[in-house]
């Protein structure tokens, strides 16, 4: 039978450290290969593909941080996760373990616990994403099953030839669109490299996305490959493309219409075949009215255009969002939230998430932090929140007018296929309650769109269905 347990490359060449690892690890049920030098190490890690590789960095030949980077440029190890095991303490260490590709840092003297809560995560987050491999999109809302069958057409077209643009508010969502793009492409087996042009010096745009040769600058230490040809036979993600240089702008257009480039200081062309899809917050045709943005880019760019709507504009999509989140950190932060009260629910839908899913995402995880009991209440949540939902409870507090004119009940029970006894007066409320189960019956639990056609403000529905304690699907 084939054994299934978590394989674990371990690198060291202390055979001692290997021992110590090895042994409590094996305890654990973990499947583990051993190699003494990066140069192994690289070797074994292709043909045994191990879920996780412990590595340490003072090796003889090159140390752990160059055997990471190869690690990470190989297309059958990249996504592997690297833990660093070291003696090397100092916070410059620490920071080239990650700028090497690294997933963590533990330094020694370590304890089991230590490194077997660290496998355990990321041997988790691992599995997260293998079961995530489509970028589920939450949401039911027309506006969400949209933007899915947009995305449902990269199938079809010419990865090639055609790239995408992606434009969204800040926190709509925008890399987890373009991951599902990735994972429907004809790109899905090849490497997804994204980049923040925004979070990039102006100077050092190009180095970035090029890359450079030995010596072609002051800091350039050694050759170094750009994200354009990490993303070869892949994806190449232009986040916030707008903050993009114009400098780079002309030398990445160049890059797409020659499917070459040259490194900073290189004389060789670099041939790449890579599938472009762009992101930006910003409205890109004010910005080329600017002058900010090449026109000539910006319709290259594209071709596909993608918009994600504002959370604000599929509040319906919003106890399928937290029911995702709650789940999420109920994982994370070891907690027991159930349920989320009527009120708590009421007033997430009545805010306005100027910060989109990200925002709805950080309100909850400090909320969960804060709550007690198997329930998440209405006073867990922020001030802004609670302040936003009185505000809109007051403004829906409005008359109900009753047009003028003659009122037929013939006419009405005709219309509506109902019938009323004519020898037994029933209480408004009983017909009432009636009236709105029959309302969410129809529209499948979704109150947006109960409360619309039944001429009530949502907030006032949901007052209903706790008073009269109906039922109706959280969907």
């Amino acid at each position: 039978m084939e054994d299934i347990s978590p394989k674990i490359l371990i690198v060291d060449d202390v055979p001692e450290n290997v021992t110590i690892l090895r042994t409590f690890l094996e305890d654990e049920g973990y499947s583990i290969s051993m190699a003494p030098n990066g140069e192994k190490a690289i070797e074994i890690a292709s043909k045994v593909l191990p879920q996780l590789i412990l590595l340490d960095v003072m090796m003889p030949g090159q140390d752990g941080f160059q055997t990471c980077k190869k690690l990470k440029n190989s297309w059958l190890t990249h996504k592997i996760p690297i833990i660093f095991v070291t003696g090397k303490t100092s916070v410059d260490d620490i920071i080239s373990g990650f700028e090497a590709g690294g997933s963590d840092y533990v330094t020694k003297p370590f304890t089991e616990q230590e490194i077997l809560v660290r496998v355990k995560t990321h041997l988790q987050l691992t599995e997260f994403k293998n079961k995530n491999l489509d970028w589920k999109i939450i949401g039911k809302s027309q506006a969400v099953q949209n933007l899915v069958n947009q995305i449902e057409k990269i199938k079809k077209i010419d990865s090639n030839q055609v790239h995408v643009l992606i434009h969204g508010e800040s926190g709509t969502g925008k890399e987890l669109v373009a991951r599902a793009i990735h994972s429907y492409s004809m790109f899905s087996h090849g490497p997804f490299v994204d980049i923040n042009c925004g979070s990039i010096a102006e100077t050092l745009q190009e180095s970035e996305l090029f890359g450079h040769q030995k010596g072609s600058f002051t800091d350039a230490s050694e050759d170094k490959k750009g994200k354009l040809e990490l993303s070869h036979n892949g994806v190449l993600f232009l986040d916030e493309i707008s903050e993009m240089g114009l400098k780079t702008q002309a030398s990445i257009l160049r890059a797409i219409q020659e499917k070459s480039f040259y490194r900073i200081g290189g004389q060789k062309p670099i041939h790449i075949n890579s599938f472009i899809i762009s992101a930006c917050n910003k409205d890109l045709k004010k910005e080329m009215a600017r002058g900010q943005f090449r026109e000539d880019l910006y319709y290259r760019l594209s071709v596909f255009p993608i918009h994600i709507p504002p959370l604000r504009e599929r509040k319906e999509d919003i106890p399928l969002l937290v029911g995702h989140f709650v789940s999420k950190f109920n994982h994370e932060l070891d907690k027991n939230i159930k349920s989320v009260s009527g009120d708590a629910m009421l007033a997430l839908q009545n805010y306005q998430w100027p910060g989109n899913i990200r925002e709805l995402s950080n309100i909850l995880l400090r909320s969960m932090l804060l709550a007690e009991g198997e329930t998440l209440e209405l006073n867990y949540l922020p001030d802004e929140i609670l302040n936003a939902s009185q505000q809109n409870g007051m403004n829906s507090n409005e008359k109900t007018e009753i047009d003028g004119g003659s009122f037929n009940l013939e006419e009405a029970e005709a219309e509506y296929g109902i019938t009323l006894p004519k020898d037994k007066i029933i209480p408004i409320k009983e017909i009432e309650k009636i009236v709105l189960q029959n309302a969410l019956e129809i529209a499948n639990g979704n109150v947006t769109y109960a409360a619309e056609q039944l001429g009530l403000s949502r907030s006032n529905l949901y007052k209903l269905i706790k008073t009269y304690n109906l039922n109706y699907s959280k969907n």
